[in-house]
């Protein structure tokens, strides 16, 4: 088979069609049925009858084709020693005749660019063949298009300098925050010459580089407001008892006390209650704060 009318790079599947008419049939079945059709795509629409040579198409052991062959005999036409399948035919004749439509349009196309008598306005083999193109994505219009809706006007070239990122830079020893980046830092109560002292020995330390400095300071003061949030919440955390500890059981009866205490009007016995409490607790916890 010539290139022109290789097709087997891409097989269409019509999946409402495909579908409605295998219901029936199980996981196995759909895996088998699709390794067929395939197979028939690519070896130009017909396979061998061979139950050795169909049973490692589908990747079954000749006993398990055995159960699956008569139901996917259904689907195929068995005439001449070949399995052959009417509709993936047809498909593919069309696809070879498409196939052929776009070498000649492409050969023509390319006759007319660059052959003898050459004009202007002559497609590029892209847009002669994009009719024929399966992929669903346009191309954008240029200077060809314009030619053939008798405008004459061109796609505009991008600036020079489009696309060109902005030139990245290591830390300058003298960098100094801007209005914007000292406001932050007020309203955040930090230290704005500390956290420069800090930011700028950081990366020249690690000799990043970077193409806007008050941006990443910027970035740097709000996770120096994270850094102190989660400190105070680790020491807030520190300072509460763990909980089952014998500290917090005590501070537990500690509290009921004093609750009681209060509802009985008893002002002034705070001291022999706790110590009554902290001994009761004594008695009640071990060592490892469980209850004996």
């Amino acid at each position: 088979m010539s290139d022109a009318r290789k097709t087997d790079v891409w097989m269409p599947l019509f999946i409402g069609d495909y579908l409605a008419s295998t219901q029936h049939l199980d996981t196995r079945e759909h895996g088998a049925y699709l390794l067929l059709l395939m197979a028939c795509w690519r070896n130009d629409g017909s396979l061998p009858d061979d139950n050795k040579r169909l049973a490692a198409i589908v990747k079954a052991t000749p006993r398990e084709w055995n159960g699956l062959r008569a139901t996917l005999a259904e689907f195929f036409t068995i005439d001449g020693g070949v399995w052959s399948q009417k509709r993936l035919s047809g498909e593919l004749e069309a696809a070879r005749s498409n196939r052929e439509k776009s070498a000649q349009r492409a050969k023509n196309a390319a006759r007319v660019r660059w052959g003898e008598h050459a004009v202007s306005n002559a497609p590029s083999i892209t847009q002669a063949t994009l009719d024929d193109c399966p992929s669903p994505s346009p191309l954008p219009k240029n200077k060809t298009h314009a030619a053939e809706s008798g405008g004459n006007s061109i796609t505009p070239l991008p600036p020079a300098d489009a696309g060109r990122s902005q030139q990245r830079t290591q830390i300058d020893s003298e960098f100094s925050p801007d209005e914007q980046n000292r406001s932050k830092a007020n309203r955040h109560a930090l230290d704005i010459d500390a956290e420069r002292e800090r930011f700028v020995a950081h990366y020249t330390a690690t000799g990043d580089v970077r193409a806007n400095w008050q941006s990443q300071f910027s970035k740097w003061l709000l996770d120096s407001v994270q850094h102190r949030a989660d400190a105070e919440r680790r020491q807030s955390e520190a300072r509460q008892p763990r909980p089952g500890s014998k500290l917090a059981y005590q501070n537990s009866y500690r509290a009921a006390a004093d609750a009681a205490a209060e509802r009985l009007g008893i002002n002034d016995g705070g001291p022999p209650i706790e110590r009554d409490i902290t001994l009761l607790a004594s008695r009640v916890l071990d060592g490892d704060g469980r209850g004996q």
